[in-house]
């Protein structure tokens, strides 16, 4: 898919402030100041367009992203607390726009303006890269954006491995140590009754066909601290409470290795 004007201006924004990073096949950028994807929308479009469109039935943001830049639009993870009866989420979401892939918090609940643009990673088709993307988002962002949660969800298992989220979790949390404690609080679900948290852990954590075995997330670079620093800073008692996180807490989408899966259809923000 081809990127429209709108589209090519957003990347132009986005990557302008960016620092670049050398990968295996590919390169990474991470924006020292993420574009708000929200905040582009509305300054370049007609005053008032995004908040009419979502007072039509059926409004599908992403359906509005994909036609509006040109773009592919997955939900690659799903991020959720529980809190009584209630349950907070909000998404990665991963866009495409030609042979760049883009990282895109949606819906963090500690930030109105929502929809930043985290990192981008070249070419779109490299996973390997990608790992590399995520780590690098991890390691500038873990203290500043609610990448932890009670349960974390791939939705894109073709994209995403639960064991490159753990290894983005080991740089995150070399960078920024005091992260720790909120790892170990969300080690294990608040608020899920018995029976429900003993549903949660029948799930599988790795697709049966088509995915990467555990620890087959693609070579491991350094940027910063860089994996090599997370490696060393894991070890012991910590490399286990991380696995005992990433057992618990990270999941996979059954059906996301169909085609077409991992799209996540937003009709409400």
């Amino acid at each position: 898919m081809e990127a429209t004007s709108l589209g090519a201006r957003l990347v132009v924004r986005a990557l302008s402030n960016a620092e670049r990073h050398a990968a295996p096949g590919g390169v990474i950028s991470v924006p020292l100041d993420p574009v708000r994807v929200s905040d582009f929308l509305a300054a370049q479009l007609p005053p008032g367009t995004l908040e009419a469109l979502e007072t039509v039935p059926g409004y599908d943001f992403h359906r509005f992203l994909a036609t509006t830049l040109g773009a592919e639009v997955r939900t690659a993870l799903v991020y959720e607390n529980v809190h009584g009866d209630d349950v907070g989420s909000w998404d990665l979401t991963v866009l495409r726009i030609g042979e760049r892939g883009y990282l895109v918090m949606e819906g963090d609940p500690d930030d109105d303006a929502g929809d930043p643009l985290l990192a981008a990673w070249e070419p779109y088709g490299s996973r390997a890269v990608l790992a590399d993307c995520f780590g690098a988002v991890y390691e500038r962002y873990l203290a500043s954006f609610p990448l932890i949660a009670e349960v974390v969800t791939i939705c894109a298992q073709d994209l995403v491995t639960r064991e490159m989220l753990c290894e983005a979790l080991r740089r995150g949390l070399a960078r920024h140590p005091a992260c720790w404690s909120l790892l170990d609080e969300h080690a294990a679900p608040r608020g899920v009754p018995a029976g429900e948290r003993q549903r949660l852990g029948d799930l599988p954590t790795e697709p049966t066909a088509g995915a990467a075995p555990v620890g087959a997330s693609g070579p491991r670079t350094s940027h910063g601290s860089g994996a090599g620093t997370a490696m060393r800073a894991c070890s012991g008692e910590l490399e286990a409470r991380l696995r005992r996180y990433c057992d618990r807490a990270v999941r996979w989408e059954p059906g996301s290795l169909a085609s077409g899966a991992g799209v996540r259809r937003r009709t409400e923000r």
